[in-house]
């Protein structure tokens, strides 16, 4: 049954002009992360740990805005479509995403950063339209992500927005709504695939500044929610998931999953 979950919350969320969103409502989870103000920045030691990436040492890896369980707030509603659900959540994780990256795009540089990577040995290339592989700079790479993600969205043959007509159903009337593509969940997982190397690259390449700007909290909070959504529904295969394996492993061990 087509509840028209995502139609509600994606006409909540304009263009105020081409290529910018506007401000989501401050209803969701992901919008209590981005009302909450970021501290005055800090210095922080590139020695701090010696023997482990600094996001899973203490106290930095049990950093959260959120203490609990996210499993029940990424579960299906009930009676809310599944197609729904998925298309309203991964609008959410990409808005948020893309926001957090303009605090930290200044310090993302082709310099610094030549290619998207995640650890030592994980290198993640550009796949354009023909199949093509091509190692560009993170900046660059996470440009396209975001480009890519956001044309997606406003698609309307992938993500529908129109209302459809209304049939009597057990003596009620159903709004059917515009379906969603028979393949909308590949679509969706590809889509996370590329939020989650975002992810891993600001992770691995940007914590030290995340850490400056006493925004870590914020940044693990949005973090736990993704990963526990993708989880969920089995969005994402271990191997997607290998780069911050041990990140996920703590939060689980923490009792956020």
């Amino acid at each position: 049954m087509n509840m028209s979950f995502f139609n509600f919350r994606f006409s909540s969320r304009s263009r105020t002009k081409k290529g910018e969103l506007a401000a989501p409502p401050t209803t969701s989870l992901a919008s209590f992360f981005s009302r909450t103000p970021l501290a005055s920045p800090r210095p922080v030691s590139p020695t701090a740990s010696s023997s482990k990436l600094l996001y899973l040492t203490p106290p930095f890896v049990g950093t959260s805005l959120v203490k609990g369980n996210f499993t029940p707030i990424v579960a299906l509603p009930r009676f809310v479509d599944l197609d729904e659900w998925l298309a309203s959540n991964i609008f959410d994780f990409f808005f948020y995403l893309n926001t957090f990256y303009g605090s930290l795009s200044d310090f993302c540089q082709p310099q610094t950063c030549p290619v998207l990577s995640a650890d030592a040995g994980i290198e993640y290339h550009w796949v354009d339209s023909q199949k093509k592989s091509h190692r560009i700079p993170a900046s660059q790479h996470i440009d396209l992500i975001m480009t890519f993600l956001e044309q997606t969205i406003y698609n309307e043959s992938i993500f529908p927005t129109k209302d459809g007509n209304l049939k009597l159903q057990y003596h009620i009337y159903v709004n059917l709504g515009v379906p969603f593509p028979p393949d909308f969940k590949s679509v969706i997982q590809n889509m996370a695939r590329q939020i989650f190397r975002v992810y891993a690259h600001l992770f691995h390449s940007h914590y030290h500044t995340i850490l400056h700007l006493r925004s870590e909290g914020h940044f693990h909070s949005q973090f736990a929610h993704f990963t526990a959504f993708v989880r969920n529904f089995q969005l994402l295969g271990q191997k997607d998931l290998t780069p911050l394996a041990e990140l996920i492993a703590e939060m689980e061990s923490q009792g956020l999953y």
